[in-house]
């Protein structure tokens, strides 16, 4: 998911402090983008740019259904929900994006709407029936 300018005072100091003083995140490093392909079995991870941009590649260079957004100064990315969970229902997908989101900045359903939509158009999850995402990347 990609909430774009979600820290309007994006200096990498007060982007760790504020997901400190939330107390749901705790930021482990402050340094670059990594450049090696990599992955998170056990985790979610929230990238917040505190400055310039970057264009990251997201399920592997290899992989034709790669995500490969241009972030933004104040842009926040999370990534793995649906990796753990495989399949949810699309009311519940929402609600859990909400729950991790809301304490960091206010989220907007039309946004986690588009970013479930751009997930299905690239193959990382598809609706099944009686409204069920699974994932499938």
């Amino acid at each position: 998911m990609i909430y774009h300018s979600a820290f309007t005072k994006s200096s990498a100091a007060s982007i760790k402090n504020h997901l400190r003083s939330v107390g749901v995140v705790s930021p482990q490093w402050e340094y670059t983008m990594f450049t090696e392909t990599h992955f998170h079995s056990t985790t979610h991870e929230v990238l917040s740019i505190a400055s310039g941009s970057a264009k990251c590649c997201f399920g592997g260079e290899q992989n034709e259904g790669r995500v490969e957004p241009v972030l933004e100064e104040g842009d926040v990315v999370i990534v793995r929900i649906m990796k753990g969970r495989k399949k949810l229902k699309h009311v519940h997908l929402v609600e859990e994006v909400i729950n991790q989101v809301r304490n960091r900045f206010p989220p907007k359903i039309s946004d986690i709407k588009k970013n479930i939509d751009a997930l299905m158009e690239k193959d990382y999850i598809e609706r099944l029936d009686n409204d069920e995402l699974a994932y499938i990347a």
